[in-house]
């Protein structure tokens, strides 16, 4: 979404956004702590080093969402 877009949205819907983004963004931690204890417990039982690559990639795919909270947060500050 460019910013021509952010600044034709209303305040509330803005703080709707961001409010949606940072849940998901919480919930996707969440699940991927719980991966991490997962992919701890089966890299003990089988050793394959291969259970982490969905916990290295992960990160990067959320890469867009904390970008786009980062362009909420400053077109809110700029409203004031």
């Amino acid at each position: 979404m460019s910013q021509n877009k952010l600044s034709e949205v209303s305040t509330e819907d803005l703080l709707k956004r961001k409010k949606l983004f940072k849940g998901v963004l919480t919930g996707v931690g969440i699940m991927w702590i719980l991966l991490l204890g997962a992919a701890i417990s089966f890299y003990g039982k089988k050793s394959n080093v291969a259970l982490f690559v969905p916990l290295i990639a992960l990160p990067v795919t959320l890469q867009p969402a904390m970008m786009h909270i980062k362009a909420l947060e400053k077109e809110l500050k700029s409203r004031g």
